[in-house]
């Protein structure tokens, strides 16, 4: 895997493979992709493919396949469809195995949101598998072509975290990257081709995050997550931690639920009770923070910002904040018509995507313009999942269905 340059950024090579892109910085250049759609209309909706149990984990995509997870507490399920017109190509149920957890429960009092929980974790994919994992601590690897189970393993005891494994697989040089919060809290790397474990490195951290990928001023490649209190970074060939910043220690305590975010010169991360910091990928040393927002309601506990054109966006309640990256200054807010999900915004050249509760919300990234809308799209189902963007379609898992949206 190349990683961008630090000070030169730009788009996600990979889209599609994984969790906001290859990298996690869902940052885009695709032309022609929809500013609006409508399902009631029939306006730029490729093709719909029901999805029999829900799950909060974005969609997977590799040329001409697309993939989504889904689960409930007894169950666990990937699905492949074809890219060019929703066709299901292969089922796969992935068997419990023994070690994982039985019979493993979320408790967040909201059975809906609950539901969702079981399958939380983005998958990643290399072309040749897809690698899944769910929140009764399975982490498997399956083969794109057929869905056959290449191997099936146990990580440990998920009994402890009543919120689900919600922290996205990540891929570097053949090593699969699993962030582990239950009986214990770890970050590892995995030999994609055969499941056995690499290294292991335990942290102090609690985190519902996704760890992302970002590259120093020297060229050294680093995996960072945030956790309460600390971000930390570590080197993904070997797990040798390369420097913790003590970033959220003296604010309210919240779960850690948003990623890191860099854009080649920094790393951006939020949280809930907290503010918005920027961090130097060499060092950790934190170069500014924001912990009072003008407008907003404040930080958001589980949305990751995007970072992208000299420019930082949160998008929490009603409130769409953009900071300037060097200074975190913040340039101009604005109050949308509807409130964020749990689903991440996404930059697409000039155009930032955002995922309210009951629909998108493309909005013009420039806040000289005010931030001023662009087009709306509208589905039949509530979007929690983070949207992906791959080729010149954008896919979309609702609590019912997988969605293919382009022109």
């Amino acid at each position: 895997m190349i990683l961008a340059a630090a000070g030169a950024h730009a788009a996600e090579t990979s889209p599609g493979t994984a969790f906001r892109g290859a990298l996690g910085s869902a940052v885009y250049d695709v032309p022609g992709l929809p500013t609006s759609w409508s399902e009631a209309d029939h306006e730029n909706i490729r093709w719909k493919a029901d999805l029999a149990v829900p799950g909060w984990a974005s969609p997977v995509t590799w040329k001409d396949k697309v993939i989504a997870t889904g689960a409930d507490s007894e169950h666990r399920y990937a699905w492949c469809f074809a890219e060019a017109d929703g066709k299901r190509v292969w089922a796969t149920e992935v068997p419990a195995v023994e070690g994982a957890t039985e019979g493993y429960a979320t408790d967040t009092m909201d059975p809906e949101w609950d539901a969702r929980m079981y399958a939380a974790s983005t998958p990643v994919t290399d072309g040749r598998r897809v690698y899944v994992l769910f929140s009764n601590g399975q982490l498997a690897a399956l083969e794109l072509a057929d869905g056959k189970i290449a191997w099936n393993i146990p990580l440990g005891d998920t009994s402890p975290n009543t919120y689900g494994l919600s922290g996205s697989l990540r891929l570097h040089d053949g090593k699969l990257i699993v962030v582990f919060q239950g009986d214990k809290k770890s970050i590892a790397g995995y030999d994609a081709e055969s499941g056995k474990p690499l290294w292991t490195a335990q942290r102090p951290s609690s985190t519902w995050a996704s760890a992302a990928l970002v590259k120093t001023s020297k060229g050294r490649d680093r995996l960072v997550l945030l956790g309460d209190p600390d971000l930390t970074a570590w080197d993904p060939a070997t797990g040798k931690q390369a420097w913790s910043i003590d970033i959220l220690s003296g604010k309210p305590d919240y779960n850690v639920g948003p990623s890191p975010v860099f854009d080649g010169k920094s790393i951006y991360v939020n949280c809930q009770g907290s503010g918005i910091y920027a961090v130097d990928p060499d060092t950790g040393a934190k170069r500014w923070g924001v912990e009072e927002l003008p407008v907003g309601y404040g930080f958001a506990d589980g949305v990751s910002m995007v970072a992208g054109g000299g420019r930082v966006y949160q998008y929490y309640g009603y409130v769409l904040s953009c900071l300037d990256a060097v200074t975190g200054k913040v340039l101009r807010e604005r109050e949308m018509d509807d409130a964020a999900s749990y689903a991440s915004p996404f930059l697409n050249g000039r155009h930032l995507y955002l995922v309210s509760v009951n629909g998108v919300r493309v909005v013009d990234a420039d806040p000289g313009k005010g931030l001023s809308a662009i087009g709306t799209g509208s589905l039949d189902g509530r979007i929690e999942a983070s949207p992906t963007v791959a080729g010149d379609a954008i896919f979309i898992r609702t609590d019912k269905a997988l969605y293919c949206i382009g022109k």
